[in-house]
Order: C-alpha cells, then sequence, then structure tokens
C-alpha cells in the first residue's frame, strides 16, 4: 500500500507497526525529503531551507541521520537524495525529467479546470520538446530540475494532482532502475525482497 500522509508527521503513522519485543511482520519504508536546497536554488524558492551546498559533508550526514532518528523494529525512513520527492525525480535523469514536467505542466493548467484530453495532450507535447530542447542545448538536470520544481514550490499547482498526471504519464513511460533516485531504489528493495 502506498499512504500520502500530507503534511502530518510520518512517523505519527508508522509508529502503529512499532513494538517492543516481538515485531509486526510487515515492512514500512517512509519516504522522507531532505529539505535542503541545491546550491543552485533561487532566493524565492529556497524559503526557511538552508542550502546543502553552504553545510559540509557532516553537516548534510547530521541532518540527514536526524530525520531517521524514529526507525526502529521494521520501520525504515528514506531521504531524498537532494531535495523533495518531485525535485529528485526530475534530477534523476532525462526521462524522469521529461515525465515530471509534462504533469507538472498538466497540474498548473488543472489548477482552474481540469484540462480536455486534448489539451492535456498538447501539454504533454510541449513539455517534452521544451525537456529534449534542454538537453541539447547542454543544460544540467539540476538546473532543470529547478524549473521543473518552480510551479510547485511557489504553490502555482497542486502536488497532489501533479502527482496524478505524473502517474497517468508513468503509464506509458519506460522507465529503469537506473533512471530512478537511489533512495526509492533502495525504498523498494527493502519492501520487496525476501529476509535473507
Amino acid at each position: 500500500s502506498i499512504v500520502n500522509v500530507g503534511s502530518v508527521g510520518l512517523f505519527r503513522y508508522s509508529r502503529i507497526f512499532q513494538r517492543t519485543g516481538q515485531q509486526i511482520p510487515t515492512k514500512v519504508a517512509c519516504i522522507r525529503d531532505r529539505d535542503l536546497v541545491p546550491a543552485n536554488t533561487p532566493d524565492d524558492m529556497q524559503g526557511h531551507l538552508d542550502c546543502s551546498g553552504d553545510m559540509s559533508a557532516e553537516e548534510v550526514a547530521k541532518h540527514v541521520a536526524g530525520l531517521r532518528t524514529e526507525d526502529d523494529g521494521n520501520v525504515r525512513t528514506f531521504v531524498s537524495d537532494h531535495w523533495t520527492l518531485e525535485y529528485d525525480l526530475a534530477a534523476a535523469s532525462w526521462p524522469l525529467a521529461t515525465l515530471m514536467h509534462q504533469a507538472v505542466r498538466s497540474a498548473v493548467a488543472s489548477k482552474t479546470i481540469w484540462p480536455t484530453e486534448e489539451r492535456i495532450a498538447a501539454l504533454d507535447e510541449q513539455a517534452r520538446q521544451e525537456v529534449q530542447q534542454w538537453k541539447e542545448d547542454g543544460r544540467s538536470l539540476t538546473d532543470v530540475a529547478i524549473d521543473i520544481y518552480k510551479p510547485l514550490r511557489l504553490n502555482r499547482a497542486s502536488k497532489p494532482v501533479a502527482a496524478q498526471h505524473a502517474a497517468r504519464v508513468l503509464l506509458d513511460t519506460p522507465i529503469e532502475d537506473e533512471d530512478l533516485p537511489a533512495y526509492l531504489v533502495a525504498a523498494f528493495d527493502y519492501l520487496c525482497m525476501p529476509e535473507a
């Protein structure tokens, strides 16, 4: 099962699966944002978050370890590689950058009224062409991911609606393990691999 806990703390829910002594035999993977902005993040997107570029490797490691302090029993927390799930997906690979740009563009268009199938198809194609042009222009995935994530960060689109569109696009998008952020692969491995 995938459970969206919204902005409520993950551990209010994961504690249900934590016991002293014998554990409930259900693995729980908590997907958590790192909430440190990358070095190239514009001021209007940084908000109150610290910048990982201004921190030492030890400070970043300590921050990430602090996000896992509630792990116990079969509950494990998998912290995003860079910032948030949406940003990290866009920064992970060109196929995911395309998928996320299509999802976010459609979410922006869905803010006031749900677009027609024709409008969504046109938005998907425009987004695909734009990402292809960025790639041909030699832009880095991290810079592209900032542009893709910006409407979500600045509340110009809904993250849940973007997730709906991402799920729609994913149905027709071949994604390989190497396209995914490493922490998501680790979370799926934890959940799906049999005990050794």
